[in-house]
């Protein structure tokens, strides 16, 4: 028994130590842009990665987060209540501008200006080709429209 209890000590506090060093991730951080979207979701997993956020950046990051878009003050008041009042909906709309364009600054502050520049180049080729590829299929789609056989 106590033969195959040190190796199961050990285990256990390998795993916690690298449980310990783990990076924090950024996840899905509303960096891009995208049509009638000024900051939406990366476009594709991991795209967020190609940043190399340093760890110091991620957390500051999220903490900018927490303390605008995802404060319990803005979430609370931007909720979906079919009661409100017309005042009560233009104040949640207002007090989630704010709280959005307090993001971005922070957001701005916190990223490097090479960092910026890739996220530009970035949306602007996915802009490029989602233009590219709706001028290519929008013709094909308009003709197989009412057409069984063609969809």
């Amino acid at each position: 028994m106590a033969r195959f209890l040190m190796p199961i000590v050990v285990l256990m506090l390998t795993v916690s130590a690298v449980a310990a060093e783990k990076k924090p991730a950024i996840g899905n951080f509303p960096f891009w842009s995208a049509p009638k979207r000024e900051y939406s979701d990366q476009f594709v997993p991991g795209l967020n990665a190609a940043l190399l956020l340093s760890p110091q950046q991620i957390e500051q990051l999220q903490a900018a987060r927490r303390e605008t878009i995802d404060s319990e003050t803005v979430r609370t008041r931007t909720r979906k209540d079919p009661n409100l009042t017309d005042a009560q909906r233009e104040a949640a709309q207002k007090l989630m501008t704010e709280a959005q364009s307090n993001l971005r600054v922070k957001v701005s502050n916190i990223l490097t200006a090479d960092q910026r520049a890739l996220i530009a180049r970035i949306n602007a080729a996915h802009q490029e080709v989602q233009k590219a590829a709706a001028d290519e299929f929008q013709p094909k789609l308009t003709m197989s429209k009412g057409d069984d056989q063609a969809q």
